[in-house]
């Protein structure tokens, strides 16, 4: 507005080079209006109105922004600390932390070097060792253990229950002498081990091995259990129980010999008196010498069986004894048979019983004491004889094989023997009939001397037998007792000779 009541409008236009730099200013003056100086004059007041107000918005978020960054400085600050503080305690909870691993790792380390002392104690025990906790289970066991109780080895790791152990046992056929239905067997072992208390239980296992177990309570209320094999101890026991048996029958078997010896002593020596007296008072009179000769003959038979009693005796005496000696020599074998044969072929004649026998292929002779092969033979051969009834029949067989022995084998079809009497009769005293009025008379000292007068070769004499049927008793020398062969025509002749 200039003096004079006009108004004008001034713009400034800005100078541009070539080079597009700004070199100064161009003022332009419009005159104008009064009422377009109003509108301008508004239009100006409302620019710096609006100037104003955008001054004071600006300077408003000035301060908002600034009381902003304040607060997130003073935030930043406070986060700053917290996580000093925080790294801080994660430092020291870092610390106790490691401290705790350290001290639970020195004790996991105690822990597992107890445990394997533990273990190695436990596997350096003899004896099955197996701990059940208090549910009855089981936690621990030794290798001792699975090796004794092979069937339930495979199921160990699963931790098993004594009840499972006992089932699978049984199942696995592992009890030995319990023959019993499976609950009934479960049902009697928990009972028992409930009331064991220590005291051990023997048991024979199903491969013939005896164990001795002892069970016991823990503090924890489970059960510690040592098993320890016993077999040895258990078959001494066996074998001395047998021993005493056996002790108890030789004495039952003496007192019935003594019986026995009394009947067949006493019938000889009464002949012997009683014909002795008769000859002596000659109650015949004296011409009758026929009749004195058949007393004088029952006098001889008498005498001669009290002496094979007695040799009898003192045969079977001296070989326990240790003093009988074998005279060892060349034996012919067709010689010896032959020789056996003649002292019982009267007695079977009398009895209707036929005699056969058997020569070997190979005329190998036997080394061994003539005597006592020769009473082998005569005692298996009188048995047979005496135990076959009139139209039977017993055979004499003999064959030798350099690889297993000569082995004579006589064969009878008389009365036979029991198979549960075998034993028996082999023992010394022993007899299948007993009692004074048995039907066959002896001492029952006849097949135990013979075994013995075998075994003094290092032989082996086999009964076979059947009640009824009849017996085979056969005599083994070992292949070291034969020897060579005779001259083939000395052998022929011993052989012909023989079947004459």
């Amino acid at each position: 507005s200039l003096d004079g009541g006009k108004w004008f409008r001034i713009s400034l236009l800005p100078l541009i080079d070539a080079g597009g730099r700004r070199i100064g200013y161009t003022a332009i003056t419009y005159e104008v209006t009064a009422e377009q100086a109003a509108i301008w004059r508004s239009i100006a007041i409302m620019v710096v109105v609006l100037v104003a107000a955008a001054s004071g918005l600006s300077a408003l978020f000035w301060i908002i922004i600034r009381r902003l960054q304040i607060r997130l400085d003073l935030a930043e600050q406070a986060q700053r600390r917290s996580f000093a503080e925080l790294e801080q305690r994660v430092e020291e909870r870092t610390r106790e932390l490691t401290t705790e691993i350290a001290d639970r790792e020195r004790e996991e380390q105690g822990r597992r070097r107890a445990e394997e002392r533990l273990h190695d104690a436990v596997e350096s025990i003899a004896d099955g060792f197996v701990l059940f906790d208090a549910d009855d289970q089981a936690v621990m066991w030794n290798q001792r253990f699975a090796e004794m109780y092979p069937e339930l080895a495979a199921m160990l790791p699963d931790r098993p229950t004594a009840e499972e152990m006992f089932r699978e046992r049984h199942r696995a056929g592992a009890l030995g002498e319990f023959d019993v239905p499976v609950d009934e067997y479960v049902r009697w072992r928990m009972e028992m081990r409930r009331r064991q208390g220590g005291t051990p239980a023997v048991h024979r296992h199903s491969d013939g091995n005896w164990f001795r177990s002892t069970e016991r309570p823990t503090t924890e209320g489970g059960i510690v259990s040592i098993s320890n094999d016993v077999t040895e101890l258990k078959n001494r026991e066996l074998e001395l129980r047998e021993a005493v048996q056996q002790a108890q029958a030789a004495d039952r078997a003496k007192s019935e010999f003594l019986a026995n010896m009394s009947h067949e002593l006493r019938t000889p020596l009464n002949a012997v008196i009683a014909f002795s007296e008769i000859i002596k008072d000659e109650t015949f009179g004296p011409s009758d010498r026929a009749r004195y000769r058949d007393y004088a003959n029952d006098i001889k038979n008498s005498g001669q069986h009290l002496l094979e009693i007695i040799n009898d005796i003192l045969d079977i005496s001296k070989i326990e004894s240790g003093t009988d000696e074998l005279h060892e020599e060349r034996i012919e074998i067709p010689r010896i048979i032959s020789s056996a044969l003649k002292l019982v072929e009267q007695r079977a004649v009398q009895g209707g019983i036929k005699l056969e026998f058997e020569l070997p292929d190979q005329q190998l002779t036997l080394r061994a004491d003539e005597r006592k092969l020769k009473q082998i033979l005569v005692n298996l051969l009188s048995n047979a004889v005496k135990f076959t009834d009139p139209g039977g029949e017993v055979t004499l067989r003999a064959w030798c094989r350099l690889d297993s022995g000569y082995v004579f084998q006589i064969t009878d079809t008389g009365i036979g023997i029991a198979p549960q009497d075998i034993r028996k009769v082999l023992s010394r005293f022993g007899q299948a009939d007993e009692g004074l009025n048995r039907r066959y008379e002896g001492t029952g000292l006849g097949l135990p001397l013979t075994k013995a007068l075998v075994e003094q070769h290092g032989g082996t004499l086999v009964l076979q037998s059947k009640a009824g049927v009849g017996t085979t008793a056969t005599v083994r020398f070992p292949a070291t007792r034969i020897m060579a062969p005779l001259d083939n025509s000395d052998a022929l002749d011993m052989q012909d000779r023989v079947a004459s």
